[in-house]
């Protein structure tokens, strides 16, 4: 396998060697471009644009969630404090501590 590296002064070169390499009959999936700065203006920054990192966020939230609901849940039922005809588990204060 071979490679190539260009190092470009500004992001309208590196969009120009973009578009040579395409011309040339590169596909897109064998063409990088890494930036110490985001350039979304141009179209090299949205070739790899979608990624599962929001999915695994909210999968992750939804886990932290559940497992400190149920934590906490599951305290206050094992050691039962009298609350004077309240109920044990208080779900408004246990959600929005």
């Amino acid at each position: 396998m071979s490679a190539v590296y260009g190092l470009f002064p500004t992001p309208e070169a590196a969009q120009r060697a973009v578009n040579g390499l395409r011309s040339a009959g590169i596909g897109d999936a064998r063409i990088t471009v890494i930036s110490s700065e985001p350039f979304e203006e141009h179209e090299f920054a949205a070739h790899d644009h979608a990624t599962w990192m929001g999915w695994i966020a909210l999968g992750g939230a939804i886990v932290g969630l559940a497992s400190a609901t149920w934590l906490t849940r599951m305290t206050e039922l094992a050691w039962p404090l009298p609350t004077g005809n309240m109920p044990i588990v208080a779900w408004w204060p246990n959600l929005t501590a």
